[in-house]
């Protein structure tokens, strides 16, 4: 299905100029990263300075989007001056931020806070701390400015669940939490108090799956096991739209607001269905406006793998979708590739994972030529770094 709209005004954020110059569907494998467990969550900051991977090894790893591109050993005067405003300095500098010079390193700290795998990761709009859950039912706070990682841990809320989703408002006060039960919560992180829906029929029936809050702050996003899918307003903290078993009772892979929060990206955990992009003014009616179909074949369906499914992301542009494929046997794990606006499919690019595909993100590298980057993680314990 085509696009209502295929100009700019589709998605309200139009391409940038300076990538007519090169092909933007042609990505490579720059940099890898190695964990000791299968990689659970990844996470990229607002303005693409920093990377956070998770993954069953119970550590987080922080990295610098643009160390990534250079070769190692690079020096570069002041290198983080341009990701934070307060960069913290890393463990691996061979001298401080603004001495002059600094040994550029990707890894810049490893958190071992956690007792249990990661499960979920996110940055904080506004300001330089990392938040991590994972299945110790916790979620930490890391300081990313202070210089000793000790220290860096300088807050946590304890769930009474296990947390599988998060994201927050525009303005950083406000953290949404999905986890292994049914009850949405929205925490105040100042107070790190839980504020909750008192109408018990507007939460979910079973396990929240994703959660995602709309870039204007009006509205967040949440869907659980059985496929249900609310829209929550922010202001009365109570759900406005339902799509119930929105793809036949199946849970979703992927849920995600394109950036001017108009637009609602979903994935079913299926390579049989399509993944579609709503407009959330229509959401009632349940049309899509753009599908993205998997390119598959009986064979194909027949050995995909138990435990994987796909996961979609916007470029970050939004001129691409990104889609994970991992099947059995027949055929190493890839990414697919479709036009935003038409869901005309590209091509296919091999992935170079040993393993199932199990987390996708994508960010733009602002500090090195606007960079589109993706990144994927993979039960083969690495994390994959691509630019374009």
């Amino acid at each position: 299905m085509k696009a209502e709209f295929v100009d700019n005004r589709f998605l309200e954020s139009p391409l940038n100029p300076s990538l007519s110059i090169q092909r933007v569907d042609v990505y490579n494998t720059h940099y890898i990263i190695q964990h000791q467990g299968n990689i659970t969550a990844l996470a990229s900051s607002n303005n693409g300075a920093w990377v956070a991977t998770g993954a069953k090894d119970n550590c987080v790893k922080l990295l610098s989007t643009p160390n990534l591109r250079k070769p190692s050993g690079f020096v570069f005067s002041n290198p983080l001056s341009s990701a934070i405003s307060a960069a913290p300095a890393s463990e691996n500098a061979g001298g401080a931020p603004g001495s002059g010079g600094s040994l550029l390193k990707p890894i810049m700290k490893t958190f071992y806070n956690h007792d249990k795998p990661i499960t979920a990761l996110t940055f904080h709009p506004l300001l330089p701390f990392l938040f991590s859950a994972a299945e110790d039912k916790s979620i930490k706070f890391f300081d990313m400015t202070k210089t000793n990682q000790q220290n860096c841990c300088v807050a946590e809320i304890n769930d009474s669940a296990i947390v599988r989703s998060m994201a927050f408002n525009p303005s950083g006060d406000f953290l949404v939490v999905g986890a292994e039960d049914p009850i949405l919560r929205l925490y105040d992180i100042n107070t790190r108090v839980a504020l909750c829906d008192p109408v018990l029929t507007d939460h979910h029936h079973n396990a929240i799956r994703l959660v995602d809050f709309a870039s204007h702050g009006r509205v967040y996003a949440s869907t659980c096991e059985d496929g249900d899918l609310k829209i929550w307003d922010t202001t009365i903290n109570r759900p406005v739209i339902l799509a119930d078993k929105l793809f036949k009772g199946r849970a979703l892979s992927t849920m995600t607001f394109s950036k001017n929060g108009k637009y609602i990206l979903t994935c079913p955990q299926s390579y049989t269905t399509d993944a579609c992009l709503y407009d959330l003014r229509y959401f009632n009616e349940l049309k899509p406006v753009v599908t993205y179909s998997h390119l598959r074949s009986k064979s194909d369906t027949a050995q995909v793998d138990r435990g994987s499914y796909p996961i979609l992301s916007f470029s970050s542009d939004e001129s691409h979708v990104f889609g994970s494929f991992s099947v059995n046997n027949t055929a190493p794990p890839s990414i697919h590739l479709w036009d935003t606006r038409t869901g005309r499919f590209i091509r296919t690019m091999e992935s170079g994972h040993k393993g199932i595909i199990t987390a996708l993100t994508s960010t733009k590298d602002n500090c090195n030529g606007n960079w589109n980057t993706i990144i994927t993680g993979s039960t083969d314990n690495r994390i994959r770094v691509w630019f374009n």
